[in-house]
């Protein structure tokens, strides 16, 4: 099943504000930080059913961003090393790599964009170097800062039901 990933940030500094990950096809759900609630969304019914949470995106904070995004590389690989320059999605990034002997993990870093992740690839492999998983994110599109309320709002003329339900 295909999944897309929407990321949105409050600023540069890679603080996600809300995560919308949908299966193509099926329900899905867009949490949305300040007002603690979330959406799960169904298409196929055009409804989406409000939930009130306790959901808050902590994490730790991110490292000081520095122009060829070394200190990024760092937190997020085991002995990443420096690879490439190019493009993802129109911007500049630096590209980092991994590999173990049962992993490789690649990163492409935005230094103009306080190092904020704009693809990922990871591969992991059983002990005789056959792929058992892949992962791939892919920022297709990204605008820096605050995003507008209305994208993490079900969309217009879905019935919209309250959950009794506290997560």
């Amino acid at each position: 099943m295909a999944q897309e990933a929407i990321m949105s940030t409050m600023s540069t500094r890679s603080t996600i504000d809300t995560i919308s990950l949908r299966a193509v096809g099926s329900p899905h759900t867009q949490s949305t930080a300040p007002q603690n609630i979330a959406y799960e969304i169904d298409d196929q019914e055009k409804q989406a059913t409000l939930t009130r949470c306790s959901c808050t995106w902590k994490g730790d904070a991110p490292p000081t961003p520095d122009h060829e995004c070394t200190q990024s590389a760092q937190a997020h690989l085991n002995h990443g090393y420096r690879i490439a320059t190019g493009p993802v999605s129109g911007l500049p990034v630096v590209r980092y790599r991994s590999n173990g002997a049962e992993e490789e993990h690649e990163i492409a870093f935005a230094p103009g964009y306080g190092c904020q992740v704009m693809e990922e690839t990871w591969t992991t492999y059983n002990s005789i170097g056959l792929p058992t998983s892949y992962f791939h994110l892919l920022i297709r599109s990204y605008i820096p800062g605050e995003p507008h309320r209305e994208l993490f709002s079900p969309p217009v003329g879905y019935a919209v039901h309250e959950s009794p339900l506290y997560r």
